[in-house]
């Protein structure tokens, strides 16, 4: 898997805060590509493909910088690294899969990162529109 960063100069990138009309070409050309994800960025777009083979290719007719992309398991990730947190004087926010007791006083707040991983990994794949 590898990504390309393709610049967009700042005028065509947004017009009065709205996407122009050659950026939604260009997002529309990496999907037809087979991109298998795009991340926008004011500047800019990444787009993902799965077919390293392809990357001459693709970069070729995109331009932009080509590289590796990152495949860490982020549900594992996520499981790992994301612990429960107080803020303030009464919130306790706590992922779902860890059970640690709320403290006394404190109202919990239960999340799910690995919904919300999914639900972009879903975008990527053209499944959620992100538009």
């Amino acid at each position: 898997m590898f990504s390309i960063d393709i610049a967009c100069p700042a005028g065509e990138a947004h017009q009065s805060g709205v996407i122009s009309e050659t950026r939604e070409l260009l997002v529309a050309e990496l999907w037809e590509a087979g991109s298998t994800g795009i991340v926008e960025f004011d500047a800019g777009l990444r787009a993902f493909f799965d077919d390293d083979a392809r990357a001459v290719e693709l970069q070729s007719r995109f331009g932009g910088d080509v590289a590796p992309a990152d495949t860490r398991d982020w549900v594992a990730f996520a499981h790992e690294y994301l612990k429960p947190m107080e803020i303030g004087q009464r919130i306790f926010v706590c992922p779902e899969w860890r059970d640690e007791p709320t403290p006394a006083g404190r109202i919990r707040i239960e999340v799910n990162a690995v919904w919300r991983s999914e639900q972009a990994r879903m975008r990527r794949r053209g499944c959620v529109s992100s538009c």
